[in-house]
C-alpha cells in the first residue's frame, strides 16, 4: 500500500542533513539555555531538510485513500512542551516530535497495524531504530486519542522523527479533540472524549461488496470534513501540506 522503501530513502536524507544534538541528556521543566539551543537547532533542521517531506508528498500523492501531512515544531510549542515536562527525562523523549509526519489511511485498525509492521520491517537502520507506540486502545492516561506512533531514532545525535499512522475514524476523532478539548484539565470533557471515542468505534463496518456504489458513513464524513485539508482534486491543491 505504501511505497516503504521510497519513504525510507527520503527519511534517510532528512536524518543525514539534520543537525547534531546529543539527545541522551536529561532535563526537567523549562530550561532557558536548552530552549534557545533547541530553537536554533530546529531552525537549522528546517532549513536543511524542508525539501524532503515534500518529496514524500510527491511520492504518494497519486496513491488513492492515503493522505499525508507534516510539520516542524514551532518555538511556542517547544517552550510549552518544556514547561509541561515535570519528570526528569532524556532529551530525545522530550524533543521527540520536532519533525512530525502523519499518514491517514483508509483502513481498519487491524490493517493499520499490519501496515505499520511492514513499514518498520523496511527500516534501513534496523527495527531497533524504531519505537512503536500503539495507542489504538488509548493512552496510559486515556483522553480519547487513538493512533499508532513510530519514533525513528538511529543514533544518539539526531532528533527523533515522529510518524503518526491514523485510520479515517481516528482522524475524525483526533482532529476534533485536538481543536476543541486537547490539554484541557476538565474531567467532564475528558469523559466526553472517551464516550465519543467509544461511539465512533461502534459505528457499523461497511460491507465489502462490488455491487454497492455508496460510501461508508465514516468515509463520507471524513471526505466532507477534510476535503480542503487532506484531500486534493489536482496537483495545484497541495499548498497546505505543512499544516500538521
Amino acid at each position: 500500500m505504501l511505497p516503504y522503501e521510497g519513504i525510507w530513502g527520503i527519511i534517510e536524507k532528512i536524518i543525514e542533513h539534520g543537525p547534531e544534538i546529543k539527545t541522551s541528556r536529561r532535563y526537567k521543566g523549562f530550561d532557558e539555555e536548552l530552549f534557545e539551543e533547541l530553537k536554533n537547532k530546529v531552525e537549522d533542521y528546517y532549513l536543511n531538510t524542508a525539501e524532503y517531506p515534500d518529496k514524500i508528498v510527491e511520492l504518494i500523492k497519486h496513491i488513492p485513500e492515503i493522505d499525508f501531512t507534516y510539520r516542524y515544531k514551532d518555538p511556542a510549542s517547544i517552550k510549552l512542551k518544556l514547561e509541561r515536562n515535570q519528570l526528569t527525562k532524556q532529551l530525545y523523549k522530550i524533543a521527540n516530535d520536532i519533525l512530525g509526519m502523519r499518514f491517514i489511511i483508509k483502513a481498519e485498525t487491524t490493517e493499520l497495524k499490519q501496515i505499520v509492521h511492514e513499514f518498520v520491517t523496511c527500516c534501513p537502520y534496523g527495527q531497533d531504530a524504531c519505537n512503536i507506540v500503539d495507542q489504538t486502545l488509548g493512552k496510559t492516561y486515556d483522553d480519547g486519542y487513538k493512533a499508532i506512533h513510530v519514533y525513528v531514532r538511529p543514533n544518539n545525535y539526531v532528533f527523533p522523527i515522529e510518524i503518526q499512522f491514523w485510520t479515517r475514524t481516528h482522524a475524525l476523532l483526533n482532529e476534533y479533540l485536538h481543536e476543541q478539548i486537547y490539554k484541557m484539565d476538565n474531567d467532564q470533557l475528558n469523559q466526553y472524549a472517551l464516550d465519543l471515542s467509544k461511539w465512533l468505534e461502534s459505528v457499523p463496518i461497511f460491507p465489502n461488496s462490488d455491487e454497492v456504489a455508496i460510501k461508508s458513513y465514516v468515509d463520507y464524513i471524513y471526505e466532507q470534513a477534510f476535503s480542503n485539508k487532506y484531500l486534493h482534486e489536482n496537483d495545484e491543491d497541495i499548498d497546505d501540506v505543512d499544516q500538521y
